[in-house]
């Protein structure tokens, strides 16, 4: 028997070892946190839709895989940090969805 994923149903969130950076996806969106790396040397959180599709304010969309923000735009905001990347995902996810 083969069992359909429901809508809104995400992956298993996991540590990608070749990006060393935390994701799941859902709803063919991929959301996740990573350390930084080469091009992006601070901590970062991101949204990465599986299509091309970049809906809204194109300034949302700043990164060539989707839209991120790093952890000094996040701790700027005056409703601090986790409630910030909180919002930008859940942003992100409403641009798509």
């Amino acid at each position: 028997v083969r069992r359909q994923r429901r809508a809104h149903s995400p992956t298993i969130t996991q540590l990608w070892p070749e990006h060393f950076d935390l994701a799941f996806a859902m709803d063919r969106i991929n959301f996740g946190g990573s350390p930084g790396d080469l091009d992006r040397p601070e901590p970062y959180l991101y949204v990465g839709p599986w299509t091309a599709d970049r809906p809204g304010d194109p300034e949302f969309w700043n990164a060539d895989f989707g839209a991120m923000r790093t952890r000094t735009q996040l701790a700027a905001d005056p409703a601090g940090l986790v409630a910030a990347g909180a919002a930008f995902l859940l942003e992100g996810y409403n641009r798509l969805r």
